[in-house]
């Protein structure tokens, strides 16, 4: 686990990267837990918002780590997506 401190550090940054993900023509899935405390659920739809080839994907009842909490879902969906590109 990452002490504290660092990510109290990492709260005091203020990034902006939404032109950025607007620019991208890449397709992308993103895959989020909604009881995830590190990368909240409603920062993926925004990025979902942004992303004109972006897919988002909620876990209920899963925390930050999707591919364990939720592993076959996450698989078949992952699967799914790289037939589709």
């Amino acid at each position: 686990m990452v002490p504290a401190y660092v990510r109290q550090g990492l709260f005091s940054w203020n990034l902006n990267n939404d032109s950025i993900i607007e620019q991208m023509h890449k397709p992308m899935l993103l895959s989020y837990g909604e009881q995830d405390r590190i990368a909240l659920a409603s920062m993926g739809k925004h990025i979902a918002g942004l992303a004109r080839h972006g897919t988002l994907s909620t876990y209920p009842n899963v925390g930050h780590a999707a591919v364990w909490e939720s592993p076959e879902r996450f698989n078949r969906e992952l699967t799914d997506f790289r037939h589709s590109v």
